[in-house]
């Protein structure tokens, strides 16, 4: 029975690369059997449970350091503490990993919505949003404001919700569709951690539609607008608070046309009968 195994043969046995157990043998982690005179690493095969341990380990996310002290600690409580804590680690990326399919699925589901081009009235979920309001000269965000206003929100949480623009109800009723009151970020999903700027917004029932928006000045939303607010007029409806677009997805497009603007429209409304 062959007893000796050359670094390749154990990179294949294993699927691992040479380099990993090479970088092993640096950090003083897996030292080979023996090294030749030609410099040539064997390892034996009462190596291979040692070597198979410490990939488990590794592929837990268990760091280099932690897995040496295991192994020299030689304490059966410290390694069921470190793979417990491994457990609800890798707990979390499940989490996490569950909640970015629900939200590709709901990305999906959204694009889908572009090709009818409907106007809707339909109950959404309770939305969390993060508000930062414009002061009544203002004209543009500065670096100061945005930094404060994404003070102590879950980073996560920051990557996967979508940029809204807010106008103002009074606004929108006077046809004045580009002076916006305020800018935000929003997700079905809410930030375990938060700050003032932070609310929730109920589930409530709203006239939403998509629009895609090539031109530079956004003038396509226009004619949308005065299509929902004739949707509205025809279904004896009553506009109850401020707008919401919400980006769903920039597209890069040609210099001469600027980029491509995914939007989902949201009024909330309430019926008058």
């Amino acid at each position: 029975m062959q007893n000796l195994f050359t670094i390749g043969e154990i990179a294949a046995i294993f699927d691992e690369t040479t380099e990993t157990f090479r970088h092993y043998d640096r950090v003083n982690l897996l030292k080979p059997h023996i090294v030749k005179d030609n410099g040539y690493r064997y390892y034996s095969l009462d190596q291979f449970e040692m070597i198979s341990t410490i990939l488990y380990l590794r592929s837990l996310g268990t760091s280099i350091i932690k897995i040496k002290n295991l192994l020299n600690s030689r304490s059966k409580t410290e390694i069921v503490k470190e793979l417990k804590l491994q457990k609800l680690q890798l707990r979390s990326q499940i989490d996490h990993l569950n909640y970015l399919e629900n939200q590709t699925s709901v990305l999906v589901n959204r694009f889908e919505s572009f090709i009818n081009n409907d106007i809707s009235l339909v109950v959404e979920p309770e939305f969390f949003i993060l508000e930062q309001k414009f002061a009544s000269n203002q004209l543009a965000l500065n670096a100061d404001q945005i930094t404060s206003f994404k003070d102590n929100i879950d980073s996560e949480w920051l990557k996967s919700s979508n940029i809204i623009s807010i106008i103002d109800k009074d606004m929108f009723l006077k046809n004045i569709y580009h002076t916006y009151s305020g800018y935000g970020l929003i997700s079905e999903s809410s930030s375990p951690i938060s700050n003032d700027f932070y609310q929730t917004v109920p589930s409530q029932l709203y006239v939403t539609a998509y629009i895609r928006i090539v031109s530079f000045d956004h003038s396509e939303i226009d004619n949308l607008y005065l299509k929902m607010l004739e949707y509205i007029t025809n279904n004896q409806l009553t506009i109850l608070g401020s707008i919401f677009e919400r980006n769903l997805l920039d597209l890069y497009n040609d210099k001469n046309t600027g980029d491509i603007h995914y939007i989902k429209i949201y009024i909330p409304v309430k019926k008058d009968h």
